[in-house]
């Protein structure tokens, strides 16, 4: 049975959690289940969730092998740390039979820890990269199978193209949500569209902020408040196209768009 090693990285500190797992997509929904009730069993990451929220947290598969050598490769992650709690979340750092390590960690070890984690990612990614394409596997099986996220895997074609000098198989369909994706946000920032407009470009809230990072956009730029400010235009337009033909409510409100809720309650603000 293959084996991973994962880390859970807050992105605003730097601080890492190392774990280890047979079924990555199950332990990651299962650390995120017991922080959001905040009965997570590891005090300092759950400290820090609090603190910074569910956003500042990302779960990536570093490293993985069979049952028989992971725990030699987990030593091996534990002995890039040693124990310094200035960068690691993990209570101990003590793998089956593996020795207790210590010592802290100078910036430039620190520096190297980060790339040593980018390097062996990028490795993670590019065999599975290797895969579809000797395969013709689809992202979505991939993803299932090695859980790690569909845009992340992507997200490494071009660097994996250049390394190979293959071209890697299209996948339309992930293609054709980028293409959308890019519409909206080129309208968007003309201040043409708003998020409640998504489906006019056949898209959702959720696809615009996961693949908007393939624009160099942040997912907080699209943040769902849009909703509510939209919502509450349309009530005010409907308020004063009643006032303006004197015509029901219902009227107004049919005309504009607007919920009957969200028109009543600025009416009676009026």
């Amino acid at each position: 049975m293959i084996e991973y090693i994962y880390i859970i990285e807050n992105t605003v500190s730097g601080k890492l959690y190392v774990g280890r797992t047979n079924n990555p997509k199950l332990r990651q929904r299962g650390h995120f289940s017991e922080l959001r009730r905040g009965v997570h069993n590891n005090p300092k990451l759950q400290s820090s969730y609090n603190k910074h929220g569910e956003d500042a947290f990302s779960f990536s598969v570093v490293d993985a092998c069979d049952g028989e050598a992971i725990r030699e490769r987990e030593q091996e992650w534990f002995d890039k740390f040693n124990r310094d709690t200035s960068i690691l979340y993990n209570c101990h750092f003590q793998t089956h039979g593996g020795p207790i390590i210590t010592g802290p960690l100078a910036e430039e070890t620190k520096l190297k820890i980060s790339e040593a984690i980018k390097d062996n990612t990028r490795k993670y990614i590019f065999s599975i990269l290797d895969e579809r394409y000797s395969d013709k596997a689809s992202l979505r099986q991939l993803s299932d199978k090695y859980g790690v996220g569909i845009n992340t895997i992507c997200s490494y074609i071009p660097e994996w193209e250049v390394k190979t000098g293959l071209v890697m198989i299209a996948n339309t369909q992930i293609e054709q949500t980028l293409e959308r994706v890019e519409r909206f946000i080129e309208d968007y920032d003309k201040g043409l569209a708003n998020l409640s407009h998504a489906p006019k470009y056949g898209t959702t809230v959720q696809s615009i902020r996961k693949y908007c990072v393939s624009f160099d956009r942040e997912p907080s730029e699209f943040k769902g408040d849009t909703f509510k400010q939209d919502a509450k235009q349309k009530a005010l337009n409907a308020i004063q196209y009643m006032n303006d033909t004197g015509c029901s409510a219902a009227k107004a409100i049919r005309h504009c768009k607007s919920s009957a809720t969200t028109f009543y309650k600025y009416l009676n603000q009026a």
